[in-house]
């Protein structure tokens, strides 16, 4: 069995309803294909479950702003890669016990001098982040398909499922594939879309942001000159990275950003 739903790149309120419609046709055709009708019951349920998961990966990221911070970036990203692979109970359980062990760990990363958020394009693997960690910095937040945007923010629990579901999707996740209507300035333009940053920037106490994308990810790449334009107006050091994905194109990136990291000492 196979799907596609063809996703709304921009925010209106029809986009929204578009999309729900988008969901509607899905699960017509799930019910074809298994001869079970979906339970309303059951999916705000299943909801609930997730939205469990979500809050527990918040809670871990609240790890990450002390100062060192308990967790790593590079172990972060591990958990939320297995995260994505196992069975939902399963992961919240074993993100109960992480939580638990971490709180009382005594082993946790060291003292170093800056802290870093990191934006950009999906990261399954860890060389890129481990390489920021081996200078002096502590990447203690992202912004990252693979990261804060899949978990972030909750599913509404509404009459029908699909309304909630639509809404999350499509509105609180913040991906510059989906554009967002435009104001009256340029300015206005840039906190409608990029103010939720300046919020991890000032919670997780953020000294520079590194922009990332894989190389021909247009859709990150795009953004990138608007982004940096709205670090630069609240005072927020950044620098972009497009790289390949192996872990031989690391190796020239690493100067540039201990060149970097030396500019916010």
């Amino acid at each position: 069995f196979h799907h596609y739903i063809d996703l709304p790149h921009v925010v209106r309120e029809n986009s929204i309803d578009l999309f729900k419609e988008k969901l509607i046709t899905f699960q017509m055709a799930l019910e074809a294909h298994t001869g079970k009708k979906m339970d309303p019951d059951r999916l705000k349920e299943e909801i609930r479950i997730h939205n469990r998961q979500r809050a527990l990966i918040r809670n871990l990221y609240d790890l990450r702003k002390g100062d060192p911070p308990l967790l790593s970036g590079s172990e972060t990203l591990q958990i939320v890669v297995a995260l994505m692979c196992i069975p939902m109970e399963e992961g919240s359980g074993m993100l109960e016990e992480i939580i638990s062990e971490v709180k009382n760990r005594q082993d946790g990363p060291g003292e170093k001098d800056v802290r870093l958020l990191v934006w950009g394009s999906p990261l399954t693997e860890t060389g890129l982040i481990d390489m920021m960690e081996s200078l002096n910095a502590h990447v203690v937040m992202d912004d990252m398909c693979v990261g804060t945007r899949h978990f972030w923010s909750d599913v509404q629990i509404t009459d029908d499922p699909l309304d909630g579901i639509a809404h999350r999707y499509l509105e609180e996740i913040k991906c510059p594939r989906t554009f967002r209507e435009t104001t009256g300035s340029f300015e206005e333009d840039f906190d409608t879309r990029f103010s939720y940053l300046k919020d991890y920037i000032s919670e997780w106490d953020v000294d520079g942001v590194i922009l990332q994308s894989v190389k021909y990810c247009d859709t990150h790449g795009f953004e990138v000159p608007g982004l940096k334009k709205y670090l630069d107006r609240i005072g927020i050091p950044s620098m972009y990275l497009e790289h390949e994905y192996t872990h031989g194109a690391e190796a020239p990136l690493k100067n540039r950003v201990e060149a970097f990291l030396e500019l916010m000492l």
